[in-house]
């Protein structure tokens, strides 16, 4: 009680101030060792510096957000180029078949020729009789 009085008589006309404290402690949910180590920081003149450090940290946290989306966008990006390559890829892996089979087919043509085994040819369009006439 002794201490209460004494505090009292040390800050009566700032016992509002007082209250107030002591309710934003209470509130924040801050110990007897917070508002010290508190205190301790403004008594040695660190509370401006952490501040300063606390400044500087927020505003590398902005710049690794930003780094991080940046590197989203370019990975979605290279993912999407990705996924045109391999469709290209698929596309080519098609054609290359489809080249092979009439590879073949033109070299089985070319053997037969070779061999003369000749195989007809069917046209689509009419065969015109050529006559020719001897005059004598």
């Amino acid at each position: 009680m002794y201490g209460l009085a004494q505090i009292y008589d040390d800050a009566k006309y700032d016992l509002d101030d007082l209250l107030r404290l002591h309710g934003l402690a209470k509130v924040l949910g801050l110990e007897k060792r917070d508002i010290i180590s508190a205190f301790e920081l403004i008594k040695h003149n660190q509370l401006e510096t952490l501040q300063l450090k606390a400044a500087y940290l927020r505003s590398e946290i902005n710049a690794l957000e930003w780094e991080r989306a940046r590197s989203a966008n370019r990975l979605f990006k290279v993912n999407r180029m990705i996924y045109e390559s391999e469709e290209t890829l698929r596309q080519k892996r098609g054609e290359i078949a489809y080249l092979d089979r009439e590879s073949k087919k033109l070299q089985l043509r070319i053997i037969d020729y070779n061999t003369h085994n000749l195989q007809p040819i069917v046209h689509s369009e009419p065969a015109t009789q050529i006559v020719t006439y001897n005059k004598e």
